[in-house]
């Protein structure tokens, strides 16, 4: 083996070993989570139920019909032993190992399904588990999802004392000089729509601010109440935090049997509708409601 292809194929090997440490971490998780039955757990719809919680933190393919920008989801809250919140970090750690070796071979620009890379999987590694034998020949790791891949399994140090949930319709947007603009439509292919473009924004003064706009997916959001340490002027008084994350799987939080789900939203999760009214929609309306430079979704700001 010569020194060019070494590297190669110990990014490839890595590549197929932080899959099976996945798997592995996930099986451990998945038991454990599983042994916990005597605790509560709410889902955001029914059947509110472990095994379906489960199914979904082991969703790391594609399912039939589904759009590759979009991630399968169910919101929850979870209540666990210890030895299962650290099962679950450890997962979390595997696939951090995961995305880091996806990211090498992407990097090298390498053929993740090369027929020949592919034997060479079974010539290096012909112990490996059955089970991860079978998900990479099913999928040829075509079929596999990233972002489930690499989505962390949500942890909450304490047990929330309220939660509910919302769906987040935002865009992100970014402040961009001229400068920056005219690289970006210098990228693209120089049809007569770039160079009208191109003209327009040199039309601008060079100190003009303008914004990119990129619409996000819509996601769900958790508000959380936690507890909190008392003030010292308060010893009776029961001192509370806020916190807002995202919630696309299932929460997991230390409990015992003898506490309680958290107070939950009688009525499940909402519907997929209206907009966050969030910083970013206010920062819409500084905004030109048309694109300045269609092609790269840039706005100039309001006078």
């Amino acid at each position: 083996m010569s020194k060019k292809t070494l590297p190669i194929t110990a990014l490839r090997v890595e590549m197929l070993q932080s899959f099976q440490a996945l798997q592995s971490a996930l099986a451990t998780f998945i038991k454990l989570l599983n042994k916990d039955s005597a605790l509560p757990v709410w889902l955001g719809e029914p059947p509110h139920d472990r095994k379906r919680a489960a199914a979904m933190f082991r969703q790391l393919e594609y399912v039939d019909g589904q759009d590759p920008k979009e991630s399968v989801t169910l919101p929850g809250l979870i209540a666990c032993s210890e030895p299962t919140i650290a099962a679950a970090e450890t997962v979390n750690q595997a696939k951090d190992r995961f995305q880091a070796a996806v990211q090498q071979v992407k990097k090298h620009k390498m053929d993740r399904h090369d027929p020949e890379l592919t034997k060479g999987f079974e010539k290096l590694l012909p112990k490996r588990p059955k089970d991860t034998s079978e998900a990479l020949e099913r999928a040829g790791l075509a079929r596999l999802h990233l972002r489930q891949c690499y989505r962390k399994i949500p942890l909450l140090e304490v047990r929330p004392i309220k939660a509910s949930f919302t769906w987040a319709n935002t865009r992100a947007i970014t402040k961009i000089t001229k400068k920056q603009a005219k690289a970006a439509l210098s990228k693209l292919h120089q049809s007569e729509t770039i160079k009208a473009q191109l003209d327009k924004l040199n039309a601008l003064p060079d100190d003009e601010p303008l914004a990119q706009v990129q619409d996000l997916a819509p996601h769900l959001r958790a508000n959380l109440v936690l507890p909190a340490k008392a003030k010292r002027d308060e010893p009776g008084k029961m001192a509370v935090k806020r916190k807002q994350v995202k919630s696309s799987l299932p929460m997991l939080y230390p409990a015992s049997a003898k506490e309680p789900l958290p107070d939950l939203p009688p009525l499940g999760i909402p519907e997929k509708t209206g907009k966050d009214a969030s910083r970013l929609q206010r920062l819409d309306t500084r905004l030109d409601a048309e694109p300045y430079l269609p092609a790269i979704r840039v706005h100039r700001y309001l006078s």
